[in-house]
């Protein structure tokens, strides 16, 4: 008996080692080619250790997401948040923490013959009008789901550069440039290196504000103007600034920033007004490995001063109900399009205390 119980062990312990080897293979295959030997070992120690968690996250059923794999399943995932999620709010912003405001007031609502609930109960893109802001729905007609992401250009990738609040800047005039024109012919995508380079008052891939981001592109010392990614290649650092090169014109003519200071029906608000919509969140290191279904996390902070704790910048592009998982928020995020569910997005607990800080900050621009 105790000879087939030591047999058995070892017979274990070995399917879950191949089981763990070929998995690491396949996966180097599917996302890296040339892996480097010199830190293989490294990669498929954390590989490994990922893997773990993720079938273990995956066997409880209490959890509203699954754990996947995806591009940067080698990485440790404090390094992996770490290096990507450096948005902070500037000083001089966090003095406006005390009170719901709206900080630039550019965006005026302006009395309009909105639609009511009960006329639809969602919004699509080809029903938004030109005008600004799209809607004039309050808290009690709101529509039950809103949902943007058919204007978004697909998801771009910031790589190892904490540099997100430079691709939802840029992701959120994609998306605005969209509505306003029905479409862009040539699939535009506009540079965050550009704005990496070129904006002083951020800090590269060291972090930024989204606000300022787009301030500095709706300015007359810029010219409202921005280049192209096919002109302006993203390189995943900082450089020198390089303005000799094609620009379009943006016509940008208002940003707004609201401190909403946890409201979640403010946000669903101005989603459904105003479209795709910047937010600051807390980014854990779970998200990391986030592949499907509603996320949500007890390690995100709580407490009174948690919207001063944000670290990763996102477009949020609508909202809705799913019948099993419940209130959500549907994210585009910036971490390529193996990550998370439907190339690239993510869905987050809405009406569940400010999940990870979603309901924060609201940004727009048009």
């Amino acid at each position: 008996m105790k000879i087939f119980i030591i047999v058995f062990f070892i017979l274990i312990n070995s399917s879950i080692t191949i089981r763990i080897h070929f998995s690491f293979e396949q996966w180097e295959a599917k996302f890296y080619k040339n892996l480097d030997a010199s830190r293989r070992t490294f990669y498929r120690q954390n590989f490994e250790s990922n893997l773990q968690d993720i079938n273990s996250h995956n066997s409880k059923e209490h959890f509203s997401y699954k754990k996947g794999l995806n591009e940067y399943s080698h990485l440790p995932r404090d390094q992996f948040i770490k290096t990507r999620c450096k948005t902070t709010v500037p000083n001089d912003i966090l003095s406006f923490i005390d009170n719901e405001v709206e900080m630039s007031p550019q965006i005026v609502q302006e009395d309009r013959n909105g639609l009511t609930k009960s006329d639809h109960q969602s919004i699509q893109f080809d029903m938004a009008p030109l005008s600004y802001p799209f809607y004039s729905f309050t808290s009690n007609n709101v529509p039950a789901a809103v949902d943007w992401s058919a204007l978004m250009q697909r998801v771009q990738n910031q790589a190892s550069c904490g540099a997100c609040w430079a691709f939802s800047a840029m992701g959120l005039i994609e998306g605005i440039l969209r509505i306003r024109n029905r479409t862009l012919p040539d699939y535009t995508f506009f540079s965050p290196q550009f704005l990496i380079d070129c904006d002083i008052n951020e800090s590269g891939c060291e972090g930024g504000w989204p606000v300022t981001a787009l301030r500095f592109l709706k300015s007359s010392a810029n010219g409202n103007v921005a280049p192209k990614t096919a002109d302006y290649p993203y390189q995943s650092r900082r450089r020198t600034c390089n303005r000799n090169i094609a620009m379009t014109q943006l016509n940008i003519t208002k940003v707004s920033e609201k401190y909403i200071n946890g409201n979640e029906s403010a946000l669903q608000v101005q989603v459904a007004n105003y479209g795709p919509t910047i937010v600051s969140m807390y980014s854990t290191n779970n998200l990391a490995s986030y592949k499907s279904g509603v996320f949500s996390d007890n390690n995100c902070p709580t407490g009174p001063d948690v919207c001063s704790m944000v670290n990763h910048a996102v477009i949020v592009v609508g909202y809705g109900t799913d019948l099993v998982l419940g209130d959500y928020w549907k994210v585009k995020n910036s971490w390529g399009t193996t990550w998370g569910e439907n190339n690239g997005y993510f869905r987050i607990a809405r009406n569940s205390g400010n999940m990870c800080n979603i309901a924060c900050w609201a940004i727009n621009a048009w």
